[in-house]
């Protein structure tokens, strides 16, 4: 009775085994018509899937979009006289530049500023002076000695900027800073024969 028994057991073991494999494509197809039903009773059509050619037709007849160059692009024939000449004539060009002229819009001349007074001109001082550095030619009452001379030319960056100053301070007939001790006209070496033979007028 026993061994019965098991065999029973057993060919219902495997009955059971066998249908499990088969149970989740069971369960998938009866969600999928499920939801096929639901649609179908909510009145909702399913849209069927464009066909490959239809798709790539629709792609290419699509317009192209402002400022982006077509799949068709050509080379400009501006260059090529042939071309161009058999386009164009010479109205056509006198009508395009009077076309360009008319836009053109004239910008109306302004009154330039006047000259602003920056103080001594150094250049047209030399240019009017013909003594030569260390000459004399205006007294000088100062008891300073070189080193003096030297401390006082030291404030100023160069000869150039000296000069501007001595004359902007009332030289060459008076030296308050104490720049010409030589009474040449010249403060603290300043050369004016550079200006003179750059003017053609002399050393």
């Amino acid at each position: 009775m026993r061994p019965v028994i098991s065999a029973v057991a057993l060919a219902a073991l495997l009955a059971g085994c066998a249908t499990v494999p088969n149970s989740a494509p069971d369960a998938r197809k009866s969600s999928f018509e499920k939801a096929a039903r639901e649609r179908a009773l909510a009145g909702i059509v399913p849209e069927p899937a464009p066909e490959e050619g239809t798709a790539v037709a629709a792609a290419e007849s699509a317009p192209t979009p402002a400022g982006v160059p077509s799949g068709h692009a050509t080379i400009s024939d501006e260059q090529a006289f042939a071309a161009v000449s058999s386009r164009e004539t010479i109205e056509s060009d006198r009508e395009r530049l009077a076309a360009m002229r008319s836009k053109y819009a004239p910008v109306p001349a302004k009154p330039l500023p006047g000259r602003v007074d920056a103080g001594p001109n150094i250049v047209a001082y030399a240019l009017s002076t013909t003594n030569l550095p260390g000459q004399p030619l205006y007294r000088r009452f100062s008891l300073a000695g070189p080193k003096a001379l030297m401390r006082r030319c030291a404030r100023y960056s160069s000869d150039n900027e000296a000069q501007f100053e001595f004359l902007r301070r009332g030289g060459p007939k008076r030296d308050p800073l104490g720049l010409d001790p030589d009474g040449d006209g010249f403060a603290c070496g300043w050369d004016p024969t550079v200006f003179r033979k750059a003017a053609g007028t002399g050393g």
